[in-house]
């Protein structure tokens, strides 16, 4: 690859370019180059969720996850196309849509049989076909305003060649978050084994798990936070105690935070919030900044490491194991507002089947850290994957 000027005049030309290629790209109207035509309406009955039998055909519609995958269709309708999203929320969105598939009526297609149609293509169709949008009501993307957007393309030649390029580099991208998710998975079976006892560390014959109540080896917190702190704080399951600021891009807490409660780092939030993932609330330990402040909802706590190690108690928190004395104190269960109706006193009363031995929590923190410092790795390789595309993309592409 060589780096080139990125126009020259009413020439242009990308700034990273493969090596036998020089010509300046060409501006086409997509209208021009494309047959231009959507999908069909099919019920969501009428899809299987896994290829079986004669369903293999890919479905795609509008929504995000997956691509659009919405499963599979013993019928196709087009080969080797570009999509778009048409309607919604998504409206904009383009893909390139590699053999035979089906696609529904909120899918707008291009059709080339020049080889046009491809992820090239797609990858510079979509850096600009968000701004053609129609926002006025439900967000719009048609056909007839697709059919007039203007992009510069290479030779078909040249579009093959960073087709490979992205093709590679996705494929290495799908690779990566499999693995994240094969670890996900791994560290959370590995977690609930040890505290369901279905695997052990203890080093000797003699049994060191007994019953603790929580306020054994925990301590609650209520100091108030008066004008320590500025950093308003929230619980993410990736991310545990982290700034709203940073998670949401904004503040959702009180401006007047003087009366929430100061946490320093080490100490633990249990937000009393359900969720799909969190069902009995989630319990956090503040690792990510020194000081941070907490809506009163919380219910804080340190840990008596004269009893039970800090990592320990983070790990043990990561587990189902604790949610059963949870469900026996909620009294009505959760609120309509989502927030279970946990007592503050029956939950430092709630009972826990832990290790005494202080060797042998260290050597389940031993443990269960290794695999997520090889999870957490896996993130940071996948997230270089991702700049290192988007840096490609910039120079490839006009």
């Amino acid at each position: 690859m060589a780096n080139v000027s990125s126009s020259n005049g009413l020439e242009k030309y990308p700034k990273l370019r493969f090596k036998g290629f020089s010509a300046p790209w060409h501006e086409i109207v997509i209208g021009d180059l494309f047959r231009v035509t959507r999908g069909y309406v099919l019920p969501t009955t009428a899809v299987k969720e896994k290829p079986q039998d004669e369903y293999i055909f890919p479905v795609y519609s509008s929504q995000t996850k997956d691509e659009g995958l919405m499963g599979y269709y013993n019928q196709y309708l087009y080969e080797n196309a570009i999509t778009w999203t048409t309607d919604g929320a998504n409206a904009g969105t383009v893909h390139f849509r590699d053999g035979k598939f089906y696609c529904t009526n909120v899918c707008g297609v291009l059709l080339n049989e020049d080889g046009n149609a491809n992820r090239c293509i797609a990858e510079i169709l979509g850096s600009i076909s968000k701004k053609y949008v129609s926002y006025v009501g439900n967000p719009k993307l048609m056909n007839n305003v697709m059919s007039e957007i203007r992009i510069h393309i290479p030779s078909v030649a040249e579009q093959k060649k960073i087709d490979e390029l992205i093709s590679a580099l996705d494929l290495r991208i799908v690779k990566q978050r499999e693995l994240i998710e094969h670890l996900k998975k791994y560290k959370r079976g590995a977690i609930e084994a040890i505290f369901n006892r279905t695997i052990s560390f203890s080093s000797n014959t003699e049994d060191s798990w007994k019953e603790f109540r929580l306020g054994e080896f925990a301590r609650r917190i209520t100091r108030k936070n008066g004008q320590t702190t500025d950093i308003p704080l929230t619980i993410s399951a990736q991310y545990g105690l982290i700034d709203q600021r940073e998670f949401f891009s904004k503040t959702v807490a009180s401006s007047d935070m003087s009366g929430y409660y100061l946490l320093h780092k080490g100490e633990f939030a249990y937000n009393r919030s359900t969720s799909s993932e969190y069902p009995f609330g989630s319990i956090k330990r503040l690792d990510k900044y020194d000081k941070g402040a907490v809506s009163t909802l919380y219910l804080c706590f340190d840990a008596n490491e004269e009893i039970m190690d800090s990592d320990f108690i983070m790990w043990y928190f990561e587990s189902s194991r604790w949610h059963n004395g949870v469900w026996e104190i909620c009294a009505e269960g959760a609120r309509n507002h989502g927030l279970l109706n946990v007592p503050t006193a029956g939950f430092f009363d709630t009972v826990h089947y832990l290790p005494s031995n202080k060797a042998e929590q260290k050597r389940i923190v031993a443990f269960l850290s290794t695999i997520d410092e090889r999870y957490t790795r896996a993130f940071s390789e996948l997230e270089e994957l991702n700049n290192l595309k988007n840096g490609l993309y910039q120079r490839l592409f006009i």
